[in-house]
């Protein structure tokens, strides 16, 4: 049984139990935006750094690396005369896995589709459905809204392996956020909370489950024109307790995060957007760095 838990929570540890979106920054989520639009984007990150694992269990020098590429898509709409969207993010993950349990060497390496990130957000206050003719008219004002985020389990899983790039369960964080203006510098943040249902197949057969998940984010930038912005700020994300067959683990978060964005336009229709996030305390999870480099296209509905 002793076995069982280190390895569960080895591989419970380094696998981003928390979801990893949990865990980067995500500013101008709630920014006003006109309708019609389409953004594609395609990304890579790396995420390297060493995973914090319980003093009392044989498990020691645990490190990993994370390659992922990303394909998404954003579409705006306007809903009850207010600007809404809808996104799709699915990712690639390449993880390799190193550390010491029970005095042995271990390593492995993982690879294939993680599960599909979707989310529909609404700007309630302050952002009314605009074409893009009359967006750039407009007098930037607050906006406030809320978002839904759904992790759908369609990522690589097999019961017979700890570690796995997909959950085998659902995710789900409710939002609300704001953003604003002042001039060209802006304030955003959010707060919200991941849930997400029970694993039942996790290592051939046991029951993995996770306590909810509290994200609050702060953020603010400068927007030097139009779609050329930086922006640096924090996010903290606490509680996610886990549990194998009912028996909680020793890995409860309190745990912050800060970065940088940098978003520059190429021409009307291509931007580029590059991120940087670091750990900044951290009790359970990954001790990681983060570097991110998304190449976007935008086009409007006629």
């Amino acid at each position: 049984m002793l076995r069982v838990t280190v390895v569960s929570l080895l591989a419970a540890l380094i696998v981003a139990p928390h979801v990893a979106a949990a865990e980067e920054l995500t500013p101008r989520s709630y920014a006003a935006a006109p309708v019609g639009g389409n953004l594609f984007v395609i990304g890579y990150s790396t995420s390297w750094g060493a995973v914090l694992t319980d003093p009392e269990l044989p498990v020691s020098n645990v490190n990993a690396s994370i390659d992922r590429t990303i394909l998404g898509y954003v579409h705006t709409f306007a809903l009850a005369k207010h600007t809404a969207n809808v996104q799709f993010l699915l990712p690639y993950t390449a993880a390799n896995l190193n550390g010491t349990v029970g005095g042995t060497a271990t390593t492995a390496q993982r690879w294939g589709y993680s599960d599909l990130v979707t989310r529909i957000g609404w700007n309630l206050i302050g952002d009314p459905a605009l074409s893009p003719a009359q967006f750039v008219r407009r007098t930037p004002k607050t906006t406030v809204g809320a978002s839904l985020t759904v992790v759908v389990p369609t990522g690589a899983y097999n019961p017979a392996r700890l570690i796995n790039v997909g959950q085998n369960r659902w995710a789900f964080l409710p939002e609300a956020g704001f953003e604003t203006p002042i001039k060209k510098w802006f304030v955003d943040g959010s707060a919200g909370a991941w849930f997400f249902t029970n694993n039942n197949n996790f290592f051939g057969g046991h029951v993995r489950s996770q306590s909810p998940v509290l994200n609050l984010q702060a953020l603010g930038g400068y927007e030097f024109r139009p779609g050329f912005w930086l922006s640096a700020g924090g996010v903290y994300y606490g509680g996610g307790q886990t549990s194998l067959d009912g028996a909680p683990n020793h890995d409860t978060l309190i745990n912050g995060r800060y970065g940088l964005d940098l978003n520059v336009p190429v021409n009307k229709s291509f931007s580029t957007r590059v991120s940087w996030t670091n750990w900044l305390t951290a009790t359970a999870g990954g001790q990681f760095r983060t570097i991110a480099l998304k190449l976007q296209y935008r086009w409007f509905d006629r």
